[in-house]
């Protein structure tokens, strides 16, 4: 996407997120950097439904820092796009309380400990923790990842009952 076509889609996110629509489709769209939209959704309150799958986006760091005081977002779509870090929504799923699918498949994921981690209260805490702490999350993919060890997954789900 040239750098003029990346700012007038940009724009238009921007414009639909202020109208007040709460479903967002951007799958298929070459998006890179979604800063742009990130900071739009930090005063949006209507979004209900992000699709951002399909794309190019490899970092998620400031999305995470603004699901972390969203509270209307209830499903996201990050599938197909080339995240490998999924200990950065760690600490924004644990403080979200709205977000209830969250859709990670096809992407280059291949350490899960981080997200365990978060979920529990021992050595694989963050995993175990956000959900614990984080009761609207109902749905989870993580499939066509290049994950081996499932353990801290299994013993997130024992924790979590």
């Amino acid at each position: 996407m040239q750098s003029n076509d990346k700012e007038k889609a940009c724009t238009i996110a921007r414009r639909y997120l202020s109208v007040g629509y709460d479903d967002l489709s951007l799958r298929s769209c070459s998006i890179k950097d979604v800063s742009s939209l990130a900071e739009a959704l930090k005063t949006n309150a209507t979004l209900t439904t992000l699709y951002l799958g399909q794309n190019k986006i490899q970092d998620i760091g400031i999305l995470a820092e603004t699901l972390k005081t969203n509270t209307s977002l209830a499903e996201l779509d990050l599938s197909g796009n080339k995240i490998q870090d999924v200990g950065i929504l760690t600490e924004a799923l644990t403080a979200n309380p709205s977000l209830a699918e969250l859709d990670q498949s096809g992407n280059k994921i291949q350490d899960i400990k981080p997200l365990a981690q978060m979920l529990q209260t021992n050595d694989i805490k963050p995993l175990a923790q956000m959900l614990q702490k984080n009761a609207s999350l109902t749905k989870l993919d993580l499939r066509d990842n290049a994950i081996e060890d499932i353990k801290p997954l299994a013993q997130m789900l024992q924790k979590n009952a």
